[in-house]
């Protein structure tokens, strides 16, 4: 277990993920105004778009993988159909 967690503390220290973490948590304590939202703040620490509702975008992803396995099962269904004998 031990050789896991070390493996991926070194992923973390050599993607600069500790220092960007770091970063945006040292910002928000030394705001002034504490933020409604920490997490969002946060998000825009770290780059994100202003104004993206990633949780909405997720759910739209979510909901676009289910349609596109739909259609591929109805595009099989068809392709069976086709290859029948008349």
């Amino acid at each position: 277990m031990t050789t896991r967690r070390e493996d991926f503390r070194k992923y973390l220290e050599t993607g600069n993920a500790f220092e960007a973490l770091t970063g945006a948590l040292v910002s928000l304590y030394e705001e002034p105004e504490k933020p409604e939202d920490p997490l969002n703040y946060i998000r825009k620490q770290l780059g994100a778009a202003d104004g993206v509702d990633v949780d909405g975008l997720v759910k739209e992803n979510q909901e676009l993988k289910s349609r596109i396995s739909s259609l591929n099962h109805t595009i099989s269904e068809l392709e069976t159909r086709l290859s029948q004998p008349a």
